[in-house]
């Protein structure tokens, strides 16, 4: 399977880190990588607290102060527990040739942003494959009973204030019936898009692709075994020649080395 010459913009999921990351944690045997906390997303319209408005039947009625603070506590609880995988999705033409903008390694700000300005790598995975041994690797033994745990969807990007209003609507007499992480959790399953896949417009160049899992209070750290997925490992233009070798020396077989260029024409070059 050549990344270079994919067969639809489906193929593959690329994944932009610094050297520092991907040789210290990533790459060296076996290769594994993590799902962050969600917590630790870049955007603060994700990383801070959820601010759901509270009503009740039929009209928008303030909750009882008791509600709020379960609803808070629940929805703290929840929040720790999620993980997510932050990829990049190819944007291919329809024929033709294709330009290294539309494929998921060639975005400039990409490098700048996630790649230690240039000085990093980025990580092209099979989405089939990765997808297979993420699916085997979840701690089955941390998901909430009877609910469904994970999605795996690109984010869309908007006017957030354009986002539905019942995306943050909790109803309050359903603590009542339920209790407040019940409550919670059957609407985070319901609004999961509107929640955890939506994003300013700011963000659209990144074309992300997000596995996100929620799994109970004290899950361990969430590693995917890599080895079978990863197809190739960019390195930025800047990332300095004297880790060549090492990078070499944890490729997994099977997956090949490239060096970006940048220079009009030619923006690859083989290691």
């Amino acid at each position: 399977m050549d990344v270079l010459s994919p067969n639809d913009e489906n193929q593959f999921l690329f994944h932009y880190t610094s050297l520092g990351t991907a040789l210290e944690h990533i790459l060296p045997e076996p290769p594994r990588i993590r799902f962050s906390r969600f917590s630790n997303t870049a955007d603060p319209r994700e990383n801070k607290d959820w601010n759901f408005h509270i009503t009740t039947p039929g009209e928008l009625a303030a909750a009882p102060v008791n509600v709020e603070a379960e609803i808070g506590v629940a929805s703290e609880k929840i929040q720790a527990g999620l993980r997510v995988l932050c990829l990049t999705e190819d944007s291919l033409p329809k024929g033709g040739e294709t330009p290294a903008e539309t494929r998921g390694f060639g975005l400039s700000r990409m490098w700048d942003r996630y790649s230690d300005k240039h000085k990093g790598v980025c990580l092209a995975f099979d989405r089939k494959a990765l997808g297979e041994a993420i699916l085997e690797a979840i701690p089955r033994e941390y998901f909430f009973p009877g609910v469904h745990h994970y999605w795996q969807i690109p984010v869309t990007y908007r006017v957030l204030a354009e986002r539905a209003q019942e995306v943050w609507d909790l109803d309050g007499d359903k603590v009542s019936q339920v209790g407040a992480e019940r409550t919670v959790l059957s609407h985070l399953v319901m609004y999961h898009e509107g929640i955890l896949f939506s994003k300013s417009m700011d963000w659209a160049g990144e074309r992300e692709y997000r596995w996100v899992f929620f799994l109970a209070p004290g899950a361990p750290e969430f590693k995917v075994p890599i080895e079978s997925a990863l197809r190739a490992i960019f390195l930025g233009v800047d990332c300095p020649h004297v880790y060549d070798r090492s990078i070499q020396a944890v490729c997994p077989a099977g997956a090949s080395i490239f060096r970006m260029q940048w220079n009009w024409g030619h923006f690859l070059t083989p290691i």
